[in-house]
């Protein structure tokens, strides 16, 4: 049958989030060794219960993300990514100044 374009982005979109999270898990494991604050369930600063749930939720909303772009125009994908990347901007300029 053949792999489709739609099915291709998905799996891109999973394989994206699992490297980049096993490529930044020893960072996070020593960052910080010796502070306080690491909850109980955490491998350095990593939480484990966070991180399984953000690769769950990930895992099951890549499919989501990418009908929700399919469905959209060129135009309308690019003016949503650039309001997205505004607001995040935005925020992350707000929490840094205060």
């Amino acid at each position: 049958r053949g792999v489709n374009q739609h099915d291709g982005n998905i799996g891109i979109a999973r394989a994206r989030h699992h490297i980049a999270g096993i490529l930044l898990m020893p960072r996070g494991i020593n960052h910080n060794e010796g502070r306080l604050g690491r909850g109980k369930i955490a491998v350095g600063y990593i939480n484990i219960l966070g991180a399984v749930s953000i690769a769950a939720m990930s895992y099951f909303t890549a499919p989501l993300g990418v009908r929700a772009a399919h469905a959209l125009n060129a135009v309308m994908l690019k003016r949503a990514f650039g309001i997205y990347l505004l607001v995040t901007s935005a925020m992350m300029l707000h929490e840094g100044l205060s």
